[in-house]
């Protein structure tokens, strides 16, 4: 699995700590079939026979949706098809929002499950028992729980996913209401909660969010950035992310902002991006918040280290989410709304070469850079220079070259 993907470039430490963040990412979910065994247990506490492909049990999709499971769709296009199987075969047995005493590990909890479908579809990965799934799928994100501006934000999302993944399966009208209902709620818990910034911001778990503030919830559902620009205004809103950085409110240590440093890159500003993400991934810095709380002072060093306490106090690993968020940093793509492609911008590492099971060679260059702070000049992809710097599952499917030209 790690001979899949070969970076140049950087430090022995950074590359140290690459190599194990690929290695932490590929820890679950588990394999329970084999050539010789093809029985499993499902949700429901019976024995299943498994048809075509392998059984993967044991998810803790929650977080990790955002960067783990795009990764190993990246890597091993072979075995996301049967975890995309799998995971509608968990819905047919009856689907948990957390693992039961049925699965082979006892992880936690299954939201988002229907972003890991959407991700395996454009990929080209698409299941054969979704069908059989499907009302189960619309169920659980028609009674998605509303009763935090952190919950409505992410159902709000997962109606967006839902929707994508009707229109995927030609089922328009579906695909409208979802889309219709995802927006509703969206406009109505950003502008009430998120849109007015205030004094109460900055402190964690303010309002009844889970674990976060209500600066680090804000970026929480960026598939409805152009809402946010209606509400907002598009100037005042980078200048409210600026001010995000710069008043260190970012929180490396837990995952409901940690797709924010990229938000640069999807608005056009790949540099910005990479100047954000390389400090964070590399560098000391200031860190406020810790995994459920602001902490007592701030924890000034890094978050990613070459050592057995690899990372900043309290940071929510959470089963490969920050580990995959290195490796996307050291590769520069990054999934900011799941199933929608990746933003690009300069990466840590200066080659390389993403060979993944089940799809075409990738080799990613970085050419002409001299220094960290030299400013992009253009993307390509295959030789031609990319439009903005976006790019889909579909391209980087078949395979090619994508250079950041400096």
């Amino acid at each position: 699995m790690l001979g899949r993907i070969e970076v140049k470039g950087g430090t022995e430490e950074q590359q140290a700590v690459f190599y194990t963040s690929v290695y932490r990412t590929f820890h679950s979910p588990f394999r329970v079939t084999n050539e010789w065994m093809r029985r499993y247990l499902g949700t429901d506490g019976k024995a299943h026979e498994q048809g075509e492909g392998e059984y993967f049990s044991s998810w803790s999709l929650w977080d990790t949706y955002r960067t783990k499971f795009p990764l190993i769709a990246l890597l091993d296009r072979t075995h996301t098809a049967d975890m995309a199987a799998s995971l509608c075969q968990l819905y047919i047995t009856g689907k948990q929002d957390w693992s039961t005493d049925h699965e082979c590990v006892p992880t936690v909890r299954t939201e988002h499950a229907v972003s890991t479908l959407l991700d395996a579809w454009r990929w080209g990965l698409r299941p054969s028992n979704m069908e059989q799934a499907w009302h189960n799928i619309v169920n659980e994100v028609a009674h998605l729980p509303l009763r935090s501006p952190d919950q409505c934000l992410e159902a709000a999302a997962d109606c967006w996913t839902l929707a994508q993944l009707a229109g995927e399966r030609n089922q328009e009208a579906e695909a409208r209401e979802w889309t219709t209902r995802g927006q509703a709620l969206f406009d109505s818990v950003w502008a009430k909660e998120f849109m007015t910034i205030d004094s109460t911001y900055t402190r964690m778990r303010g309002n009844g969010l889970y674990q976060g503030t209500r600066w680090q919830y804000r970026w929480g559902a960026p598939m409805y950035w152009d809402r946010m620009e209606q509400l907002a205004g598009r100037k005042r809103l980078v200048s409210e992310l600026d001010e995000f950085f710069k008043k260190e409110l970012y929180n490396q240590g837990n995952e409901p902002d940690i797709h924010v440093p990229f938000l640069y890159a999807r608005l056009g500003d790949p540099d910005r991006t990479a100047e954000v993400v390389r400090r964070l991934a590399t560098q000391s810095v200031t860190h406020r918040y810790g995994g459920n709380d602001a902490y007592p002072a701030p924890f000034v060093g890094q978050a990613f280290r070459k050592a057995p306490r690899a990372y900043c106090p309290e940071m929510d690993e959470d089963d490969g989410a920050m580990s995959a968020w290195y490796v996307f940093a050291g590769i520069g793509l990054y999934p900011v709304v799941v199933g929608d492609g990746f933003e690009l911008f300069p990466p840590l590492f200066d080659e390389i070469s993403i060979r993944p099971d089940g799809g075409q060679e990738i080799k990613i260059k970085v050419i002409g850079r001299q220094e960290a702070s030299d400013k992009l000049k253009r993307i390509t992809w295959r030789g031609r220079k990319l439009k903005g710097n976006h790019i889909t599952a579909d391209q980087l499917s078949k395979g090619g070259e994508l250079d950041f030209h400096f």
